[in-house]
């Protein structure tokens, strides 16, 4: 054989083994596939875009709070702008924003706005109503900050509703608030256990529901301040949602969220109601209704883990029966006791004010209390009578054999105290010792074994101290009803 073919044949075999088959192709690009997948998941694009916006929003107030400092530094006698007043950064042609069809503030209060081409201006003109143009040293700002996304959709669902707000009060002390995105700067439980996808940083808390605020004072803008409509309040990360403030009520006709009407059977969030349960003569309150009540308000039923986070911070229920203060008041914040007493009547948190549907259980007359009449019954996020008055209905159905939530691996045994929970709030072990220091109390766990349950959070006031923020009840049906039974509804 010649030279030439030697050199012939081994670079025909050499080329033939640097070949890839069909079959090593295809599991290459499953490979890829499967990590191109797990880099996209553990990386969340959207999630860092939102964080990044976060990241601005909160630098953009300190850098505004800061020259506010300087400021007042300098010109303690100038005017920072009118009281009983929320400035947004929204533009605006009309100057009490009344075109954007924001969120109603309380009495007494009104928003501000001002047009496009003034909206950046730091003379006064801006929508921050300060002229830092009159410093001596000039204005530590070259132009006021406004949202990134700097959008509102009355309709919240689209969660086109971003952008920053300020306020002052008659002291001179101001607030600047952002409502943040990403799970980053979320939610923090102050109860001290875990939640999903928990923020790593801690949000400031002036009590204007876990928005991001900066200022002298972080209590003058009102809860409703372009983040929810009236009657609820915002949930932050990882929820993110408005709840309604209060359990609701029962109305023939309703404002949904968007302006349009509800024309029956329209579940409503006022202070000082009856709350909405089958016993009061209203139309009855199973889970399967409840979704739909809800719907009709333009809303949804709140799932398990979103009621969860609202009702973190809620004081708890006394583990046993509190002393009395006088006549039927005690002094638990949440927690009506039907323990017999010698007035022959329920005994009721301090402050608060009883239902009058005439209901008469035992000795015990009208047991419910009205909605938000107990002034200390109320969760971080600022919302009242999650714990204790009646149950809620959760937007939750499983079968407890699948243990209701991940990261459970067995049912815990049906009606025992909580000893452990997961990060979804949800019981993985129950009996003996309450939650790691007790702070679990003495919620309990109730469940039907392998049936289609539908969940319920919170219990009623004829539990007494087993009921609580962790206690979870899985043994009826979707279509049950009881005297026991409310709910309240969502925006997402």
């Amino acid at each position: 054989m010649s030279i030439y073919l030697k050199i012939k044949n081994y670079k025909i075999k050499n080329y033939k083994r640097k070949a890839f088959t069909l079959l090593e192709l295809l599991i290459v690009i499953g490979i890829l596939a499967i990590l191109s997948t797990t880099v996209m998941i553990v990386i969340n694009p959207a999630d860092l875009l939102a964080r990044a916006r976060d990241s601005n929003r909160i630098s953009d107030l300190s850098t505004v709070n800061s020259a506010i400092n300087a400021f007042v530094v300098f010109y303690d006698s100038a005017s920072l702008g009118s009281v009983n007043t929320v400035y947004v950064s929204l533009p605006s042609d009309q100057s009490n924003c009344s075109d954007l069809n924001l969120p109603a503030l309380p009495s007494g209060w009104s928003y501000h706005c001002v047009t496009q081409a003034n909206l950046r201006k730091v003379d006064g003109n801006g929508w921050i109503p300060i002229d830092f143009t009159q410093m001596n040293i000039g204005s530590p700002i070259s132009h006021l900050p406004v949202d990134p996304k700097n959008t509102y959709t009355q309709d919240l669902s689209q969660s086109n509703d971003f952008f920053l707000t300020y306020a002052v009060n008659s002291s001179k002390q101001w607030e600047l608030n952002t409502k943040t995105e990403s799970a980053k700067f979320g939610f923090v439980d102050r109860d001290g256990f875990p939640i999903v996808n928990a923020a790593t940083i801690p949000i400031n808390d002036g009590g204007d529901n876990g928005l991001y605020e900066i200022g002298s004072n972080l209590t003058i803008i009102p809860d409703s301040g372009g983040l929810c409509p009236s009657g609820m309040v915002y949930v932050p990360a990882p929820a993110r949602i408005c709840i309604d403030k209060y359990e609701v009520s029962y109305s023939a006709s309703g404002t949904k969220p968007n302006g349009t009407s509800c024309s029956s059977n329209c579940p409503v969030s006022v202070a000082s109601a009856n709350p909405w349960t089958t016993r009061s003569g209203w139309p009855s309150v199973s889970q399967t209704l409840a979704i739909t009540y809800c719907e009709n308000m333009g809303k949804v039923l709140p799932t398990d883990l979103e009621w969860f986070i609202a009702a973190a911070g809620t004081p708890d229920p006394y583990t046993s029966k509190p002393s009395r203060i006088s006549g039927a008041e005690g002094p638990e914040p949440c927690m009506i006791w039907n323990n017999s007493s010698t007035d022959g009547i329920v005994e009721r948190p301090q402050g608060s004010t009883q239902c009058s549907d005439g209901y008469v259980w035992g000795s015990d007359t009208n047991p419910n209390i009205k909605t938000g009449t107990a002034s200390k019954c109320i969760s971080t996020i600022g919302a009242y009578d999650m714990i204790g008055n009646i149950w809620e209905w959760v937007n939750d159905t499983k079968n407890t054999s699948d243990v209701y939530s991940s990261g459970n691996t067995a049912v815990p045994t049906a009606g025992q105290t909580i000893a452990q929970i997961n990060n979804y709030g949800v019981p993985v072990t129950s009996g003996g010792s309450s939650c790691s220091g007790g702070k679990c109390n003495n919620d309990y766990y109730w469940v039907a074994s392998g049936t289609l349950t539908a969940g319920l959070r919170s219990g009623f006031w004829y539990f007494g101290a087993i009921a609580g923020r962790f206690a979870l009840y899985l043994a009826d049906a979707p279509g049950s009803t009881a005297y026991s039974f409310g709910f309240r509804c969502a925006l997402r």
